[in-house]
């Protein structure tokens, strides 16, 4: 999704270094209730086989090193920290490092779209334009088998639906290598953020570039949530980010999630690193010190 809507939390995500396996934290350290493995139904013996299973992935320079968490009714078994959170500066993993959670921000899209469905303030059935008139005429980009194209009208309009499928016809330029592709990116509609639009800016881009097929009739991975993130501005009168943390943060205590990482808390936030091109090793992408992540988004 767009960076303005990517998550950024501790726990439960992963982001080089020799690994240092770390003492188990206790849930308590973070304010999370607790319980013995055997009194859940669960083996202390296997929970404490994950580090050292994990620690093999660290040694071999695939990862930097992990944060892993056990619970079953609600309850903490396992609470790992281990590896290094910025192999450059040296810095340990600890159970509180804030990682980018990327794509893992659809579903809570998707449960913010539920809750005002719930709420009857919309319907999944509801056409996009009801709430976003620049959807209104769409057009489908149709390319042959010799690869010529030719605009044609959407046979249906967008759904609420569709957006929260990836059936909307709508795409992600950058990985999608035909003409429509190509169009999205010379356009600037991108995914790195980098044009520094706001939702409603973004979403009027995108209206004016025609589907990748016609709704409903095929699956594209796409920028369909961060539409739907401008539908819950247009429905509650809200700013997405505003209504994402009154509604499901801060009821749910996930006082550390969000789309920037304020300055008192920059230096909990993990590096981020990918795999060498043709070889093995990871190469650092996104710098904890200088990361777009530490400025307030548009959002």
């Amino acid at each position: 999704m767009f960076p303005r809507i990517r998550l950024l939390t501790p726990i439960f995500a992963f982001t080089l270094a020799l690994a240092t396996i770390t003492p188990t934290f206790a849930g308590e350290d973070l304010g999370l209730p607790t319980a013995d493995p055997e009194s859940l139904g669960m083996s202390s013996e296997k929970l404490d086989k994950i580090p050292t299973l994990l620690a093999s992935l660290v040694n071999n320079q695939q990862v930097p090193g992990f944060v892993t968490v056990v619970a079953r009714d609600g309850k903490v078994v396992h609470f790992n920290a281990f590896g290094s959170r910025d192999v450059e500066r040296e810095k340990p993993m600890t159970p509180d490092t804030i990682f980018r959670m990327y794509s893992m921000t659809k579903p809570i899209t998707g449960v913010a779209v539920m809750i005002l469905v719930d709420e009857g303030k919309l319907k999944v059935t509801d056409n996009l334009s009801k709430y976003l008139p620049e959807f209104s005429e769409m057009t489908v980009m149709e390319v042959s088998k010799i690869g010529s194209t030719q605009i044609v009208p959407a046979k249906s309009p967008i759904t609420v639906e569709n957006l929260l499928m990836h059936t909307s016809g709508l795409i992600y330029g950058i990985f999608d290598g035909g003409p429509l592709g190509e169009l999205y990116n010379e356009n600037g509609i991108n995914s790195d953020g980098s044009s520094g639009n706001t939702l409603e800016e973004f979403s009027k881009m995108v209206a004016k570039m025609p589907l990748k097929a016609h709704p409903g009739t095929e699956w594209n991975y796409s920028v369909s949530m961060d539409v739907l993130g401008r539908v819950v501005e247009v429905v509650t009168g809200q700013r997405y980010g505003d209504f994402l943390e009154e509604r499901i943060f801060q009821p749910l205590g996930m006082k550390d999630a969000g789309f920037y990482v304020p300055a008192e808390n920059a230096d909990r936030l993990a590096a981020n690193y990918g795999p060498k091109t043709g070889g093995s090793g990871m190469v650092l992408i996104d710098d904890p010190q200088t990361s777009a992540f530490l400025k307030v988004p548009s959002l």
